[in-house]
């Protein structure tokens, strides 16, 4: 008889939990006693509110938004150039030094006058001789920035980002290209994918090798979003680290930036205080979403309308509440 009971009661079950449909609220909760064997022991778990979240893992490009390209003003024969990718330079570092012993005679003669109108006024003290010393030290000052501009410094602190390549020795015309510097402190994190995911001030982790670095969304597409080397800021979110972590990145990875890749984990999805059971709880049956509540020891099949899955757990819109306890799988 127990079992002819069990097999009229599934067949009147399913006939009432497919009227419901999976979209539709719960508008009367069903109990449908389903007996098995009372030794079997269940896995059981509360119904219960909780903070459920999704994290997402998006490729991108890391770089230096603003970076000024080095060439040299001057013609002359290649004397010193030594500079990779990722080096770090201070303000005043030499970069590259021409040749410039064209200019030597022009410079020995200017000397030679610039000491003789010092030597006049010195003897004499005489305005005249005073300015006609200035007027040659002037000529002198002029012709060493000459001799300066054939040694290429940097010109602020800077990080190499990119370098062309020269050998000792080579012609060297006015214009030629070295390399391109960046300031440091400038480094960030560029994806053209899952957008939507993005807002301004979004909190993200910026994964490398050495670890994970925390960051801020700090531009999102827009008409005005200028350029960055060959892409079209407009369609890229900007992500700026935070302060201090650049330079934990770069002391763990000197050449991460040079490496030019990341991962950056955004959290898309962020539910709190909503009710939840794990997924394999949910159970369907011709169309149908139920679970099996224990009700004085039974399980009982109770329809529930869910929303969207996040790690694993469900979303109860209705059907069950706070407390009850089902079979979790």
């Amino acid at each position: 008889m127990k079992k002819l009971f069990m097999a009229a009661a599934l067949v009147t079950a399913a006939a009432m939990l497919t009227a419901c449909g999976s979209e539709a609220s719960v508008a009367k909760e069903i109990k449908i006693p389903i007996y098995e064997n009372t030794e079997s022991k269940l896995n059981t778990v509360t119904v219960e509110y909780m903070d459920l979240s999704q994290t997402d893992a998006i490729g991108s490009v890391i770089g230096y938004p603003y970076a000024d390209a080095i060439n040299s003003e001057n013609e002359g024969n290649l004397l010193s150039y030594e500079l990779k990718r990722g080096d770090k330079l201070s303000e005043g570092d030499v970069i590259a030094v021409l040749d410039s012993s064209a200019l030597n005679y022009e410079y020995t003669s200017q000397k030679i006058l610039c000491d003789a109108a010092y030597d006049r006024y010195a003897a004499s003290g005489s305005n005249k001789d005073y300015l006609q010393y200035q007027e040659e030290q002037a000529k002198l000052d002029l012709i060493q920035y000459k001799i300066d501009c054939y040694t290429i410094k940097a010109p602020y602190d800077c990080v190499v980002t990119d370098t062309a390549q020269h050998t000792i020795g080579e012609v060297i015309t006015a214009g030629t290209y070295f390399c391109t510097i960046a300031k440091p402190d400038e480094v960030r994190v560029y994806l053209n994918q899952d957008t939507d995911k993005f807002a301004l001030g979004t909190k993200v982790g910026i994964k490398f090798t050495a670890g994970t670095y925390n960051g801020t969304v700090t531009m999102i597409p827009s008409s005005s979003g200028g350029k960055w080397g060959d892409f079209n800021l407009s369609d890229y979110v900007v992500i700026t680290f935070d302060e201090g972590e650049l330079e934990r990145l770069l002391e763990d990875t000197p050449n991460a930036v040079s490496a030019g890749w990341a991962t950056v984990y955004v959290t898309s999805v962020d539910k709190r205080n909503v009710l939840a059971v794990p997924e394999k709880a949910v159970k369907q049956f011709s169309g149908s979403i139920y679970c099996n509540l224990i009700d004085n020891g039974e399980k009982v099949q109770v329809p529930v309308e869910i929303g969207n899955t996040y790690n694993g757990y469900t979303i109860i819109l209705s059907g069950l509440t706070e407390g009850d306890v089902i079979a979790a799988d």
